[in-house]
């Protein structure tokens, strides 16, 4: 099926339709990679194709290569394929990068309109660049341009010619520097090109930072590719930065339109958006302005913005990993962790939720930069009672890549409200709703690189039911550590006497847990887990004293004495550092 939509191949009032073709297989997306300018490349083009000039109302020029060149001098099957299945856009494929889209020209006339100052010395990306003018322009006032195209020979056969044609040096060499030190080329998906930029900014080794100006054009026409798009405004931008972003007013046939591009940020509640400049036309054009908002509230958010106060003792426990403690009103203390990827911030389980903890880790500089990755080790109500706040009444926010939890037990983990599985009403817990956007399975691996998958900058999934049906543990072979949840920690009750515990299958995790350690690191020596409550760094060799306390219990060799200040049915077994609540009648064999 195609789908047709207003996008015009010039200024006039006849816009031409144009079809974008949809592909019936699911196709790879194209991997994030650096343009690199050659002198050879610069050669090829100084005697350069045929090429056009924009007037600019301000005087200026803009050269740019005559598209119908350009497409001629495309090597590989992209405009074959365009022209053969009578498409100018192949979803995944080809994003229409060899056209000149009008709005570009409105965008590239804007800037004009702001003067020289407003881009002169600023750090300035385009996204969905193609010929580049609007970047050129920036370019050509002494600001320092990065473009971005999907497609690599889009890059190579339009978006680097116009730069050299655009460079006032005399020679090849002077040009190729010139362009060296003032821009870099990107081609790939936003997503991935967002993880390579971000990436290279969280390099403290390159000197580089984020965006003052992000310009883009004729790049929302996909409400698929939208939040990609936005994920990467919202990770590249500088916080006083500014988005420019051009656009037709309606799409036909794909959904995508400027009123619901607006509606979707407003949502959102990143940035404020607002239209600077209408162009009249059969189908009208826009150019929008967007900044993030003074204060970004999540959805569902209600609680207290300034109670920051309740997360305390931040510590750092190796390069990349961090722990810290909330101080809840039901004594629970839960510890958090935040775990420094190269593309992502993973943070092991969100607390109660008696503070705004997604505000308090953006105060934080080391935290700022980032989007978020939550892993919930378990469901119970101290785990979970921040996860609203990273997500939307669908899915994730904006700034949050995915919740994940155990795909163990699927019905009980979202029981956590209806059937409180959480606890949350059993301890008269405010916890709100939010949405699991991924399942992990045991075995699961979470990159903390996407661009260099590393399976020891990784974490690994270990599926650990026992204390819940849903626990789960993740292994960080890097830091030779374990987050453990609430599978174990030391000089205080393991809790197993829950309806939906079960001794067994905790007793099977434990030793599973032993011999998954042994398996991978060959003994159990400087491993460290890091527990739900009460220790970060318990030496994993303590994992042989729990199990032989199992044992004991098993053999009835530890008596059990009632839990007074519990339930005087419920039996606590203790060993040398841990110990054991049961509901004997069932749990125990």
């Amino acid at each position: 099926m195609a789908f047709r939509f207003n996008f015009g191949s010039n200024d006039s009032d006849n816009t031409t339709s144009v079809t974008e073709k949809t592909s019936a297989t699911p196709v790879a997306l194209q991997h994030a990679e650096e343009y690199t300018v050659t002198l050879k490349r610069v050669n090829q083009c100084i005697d350069g194709p045929d090429f056009e000039t924009l007037h600019l109302q301000n005087g200026e020029t803009i050269a740019y290569v005559n598209e119908t060149v350009a497409t001629k001098k495309a090597e590989s099957s992209l405009v074959d394929k365009t022209d053969t299945e009578n498409t100018d856009l192949i979803p995944n494929v080809y994003e229409g990068g060899f056209k000149v889209w009008e709005c570009s020209l409105d965008l590239a006339e804007y800037l004009s309109e702001l003067g020289n100052n407003a881009v002169s010395n600023k750090r300035i990306l385009e996204l969905g660049c193609g010929a580049g003018l609007s970047g050129l322009y920036a370019y050509k006032n002494k600001a320092y341009v990065d473009f971005q195209d999907y497609n690599k020979e889009v890059l190579d056969v339009i978006t680097v010619p116009n730069i050299i044609i655009n460079t006032a040096d005399e020679n090849e060499t002077d040009i190729r520097e010139t362009i060296n030190k003032t821009c870099k080329l990107y081609s790939g998906d936003w997503e991935s090109v967002t993880d390579l930029l971000l990436k290279e900014i969280n390099d403290t080794n390159m000197s580089t930072d984020k965006y003052d100006i992000i310009l883009t054009s004729e790049t929302i026409y996909s409400i698929e590719s939208q939040p990609k798009l936005h994920r990467a405004l919202q990770s590249l931008l500088q916080p006083d930065g500014v988005v420019y972003l051009a656009a037709k007013s309606y799409y036909f046939g794909v959904g995508g339109s400027v009123g619901q591009f607006k509606e979707y940020v407003r949502e959102a509640g990143v940035f404020d958006v607002e239209t600077v400049k209408c162009i009249p036309s059969s189908v009208p054009r826009e150019i929008l302005k967007m900044t993030f908002t003074d204060k970004q509230e999540s959805p569902n958010d209600d609680v207290d913005k300034d109670n920051l106060q309740v997360f305390t003792n931040l510590e750092q426990l190796s390069k990349t990993v961090w722990r810290v403690v909330e101080d809840d009103p039901y004594k629970e203390y839960p510890f958090l962790y935040i775990i420094q990827g190269s593309d992502k911030i993973v943070l092991v389980d969100t607390g109660v939720g008696t503070g705004d903890y997604k505000s308090y880790l953006r105060t934080l500089p080391q935290f700022t930069n980032l989007p978020f990755l939550v892993i919930n080790t378990h469901n119970h109500f101290d785990h979970v009672g921040s996860n609203h706040r990273f997500s939307s009444k669908d899915g994730s926010a904006s700034d949050c890549i995915a919740i994940c939890m155990s795909d163990h037990n699927t019905e009980y983990t979202l029981g956590y409200l209806s059937k409180d599985t959480s606890l949350a009403l059993a301890v008269k817990s405010n916890l709100k709703e939010f949405t699991v956007t991924k399942w992990l399975k045991d075995g699961d691996v979470i990159y903390l690189d996407d661009t260099n998958k590393d399976n020891v900058n990784a974490l690994h999934v270990i599926h650990v039911p026992g204390h819940t049906p849903d626990s789960l543990a993740l292994n960080y072979p890097k830091d030779n550590r374990v987050f453990v949840g609430d599978l174990l920690y030391p000089y205080a009750n393991i809790l197993l006497h829950f309806p939906t515990s079960n001794f067994v299958s905790y007793s099977d995790s434990i030793s599973i847990l032993r011999q998954y350690l042994q398996a991978h690191y060959g003994e159990l020596k400087n491993i460290k887990l890091s527990c739900g409550h009460i220790e970060a760094n318990l030496e994993a060799e303590q994992l042989c004293n729990l199990e032989q306390l199992i044992v004991d219990v098993k053999q009835g060799k530890v008596e059990g004495e009632p839990l007074k200040w519990l339930n005087d049915n419920i039996l606590e077994y203790r060993g040398e550092m841990f110990s054991l609540s049961l509901k004997h009648k069932y749990n125990v064999d």
